[in-house]
């Protein structure tokens, strides 16, 4: 174990892979890195803040760990967390893929996978898969040295070299990237021909890694999401939402996938079912990536009302407090749920965002749950600002007058 209290390496399997977890265990530990497996003597920890403390996590995929939820929800939290995935298989390609979820076909698609079905596989990838680890490690520390503390933090994830069966070669594009080829001299299109034109572009795309509902799903995503449900998509705001990343002619895309694929691992992390829940909302003020704040932001709307709790929850406790994360905030004060309300309080109240106060005050004042007035009542006591007291102090001089008149 690492001195901060947690490992280098995170291997997570199922029992039937023991074998070759303890295997590559045993290998690691020999090349001075700290390891994490089942049959690692550590129960004072869940699986879920081992894994946020960990450095890296292995994933061994086989035939039985595609049915294993816990390591599902451990991908995704890996995923949200920005902790850098190693997918290691046991067994082929198709007899994993076909048994995968289409959330973790779509985050395991992006990165790539080692395969060690054999001993002449194991023999061969075992250097690459530690030279990998080492490099991830590397940029983590780095990471830490420098700090991350601040809430611009941008998205880079590392991502590992790919060792599969059928490697493949990176061609290098010259073509125009997505705007530039299908809208050039364009300032401005129609939603219907932005999205036209981008179906045209990525069918094939789209086709490999979207069922059709899920293609309908994306769409939805990009229009109401990303583009705010505007009727007219500027070139600026596509290229806000590029973040200005030149030399891939498909940004865009990536882009877009990235955000789904936060998208589904939020919900899966988040989900009431999620054997990672509660880890992870302990753990928030970690993960404060770009497309984190942006998802639990737009996970405000969702239709679950606990996915929105959670959501405002998650919010408060990264310490972010921007004016769209704070604006979409106050406006979940007027939700039909009185969980939603009490947790957009409380979070208002850690962010000690001001600009909320008269909201918070009429909040107090109005709504008809007492849970809901007492929660308000502890976010103008977290604010402390001269506004917040002030309210406090006039509302409970009125409540004393009032009883004295009984």
């Amino acid at each position: 174990m690492g001195s901060d209290g947690g490992y280098d390496v995170m291997i997570m399997g199922v029992t039937s892979d023991n074998e070759l977890a303890q295997s590559l265990a045993d290998s690691l530990t020999q090349d001075g890195l700290s390891v994490w497996t089942l049959n690692t003597n550590n129960n004072s920890k869940s699986k879920g803040n081992i894994l946020v403390a960990s450095k890296v996590l292995v994933n061994i995929l086989s035939e039985g760990s595609t049915s294993c939820q816990e390591c599902e929800d451990l991908i995704s939290l890996a995923y949200v967390s920005d902790t850098p995935i190693f997918p290691v298989a046991r067994d082929c390609f198709p007899a994993i893929n076909s048994r995968l979820s289409f959330s973790m076909k779509l985050i395991l698609a992006k990165i790539n996978w080692m395969f060690f079905t054999n001993e002449a596989d194991r023999t061969e990838n075992y250097p690459i898969l530690l030279s990998s680890i080492q490099r991830a490690i590397e940029k983590v520390n780095l990471k830490s040295e420098n700090g991350d503390g601040n809430e611009d933090v941008t998205d880079e994830r590392v991502y590992v070299i790919k060792m599969s069966q059928d490697e493949e070669k990176i061609e290098v594009s010259d073509r125009p990237e997505f705007w530039e080829n299908r809208l050039r001299g364009l300032s401005q299109v129609t939603w219907p021909e932005f999205r036209d034109a981008f179906i045209d572009e990525y069918k094939e795309q789209l086709k490999e890694s979207f069922p059709e509902h899920r293609q309908k799903w994306l769409i939805n995503i990009i229009y109401g999401d990303i583009f705010d449900l505007h009727k007219m998509i500027t070139k600026k705001m596509y290229t806000d939402f590029c973040c200005g990343i030149e030399n891939d002619p498909d940004n865009f895309y990536h882009r877009i996938l990235d955000y789904a694929l936060g998208l589904l691992a939020m919900r899966s992390v988040f989900d009431m079912e999620s054997t990672v829940r509660l880890d992870a909302v302990q753990n928030l003020g970690q993960f404060k990536t770009r497309s984190v704040i942006s998802t639990l932001t737009n996970l405000l709307n969702d239709n679950d009302p606990n996915m929105r709790a959670v959501a405002a929850i998650a919010l408060g406790k990264t310490g972010v407090k921007n004016y769209k994360v704070v604006q979409s905030m106050i406006r979940k004060l007027s939700d039909e749920d009185r969980l939603v309300r009490e947790a957009a309080c409380i979070s208002l109240g850690h962010m000690r965002a001001e600009v909320s106060v008269r909201y918070i005050v009429a909040l107090w004042r109005g709504d008809t749950i007492s849970h809901v007035r007492q929660a308000a009542e502890v976010a103008l006591g977290l604010i402390n600002s001269p506004a917040s007291q002030e309210a406090l102090r006039m509302t409970r001089v009125l409540s004393d007058e009032m009883n004295r008149l009984k």
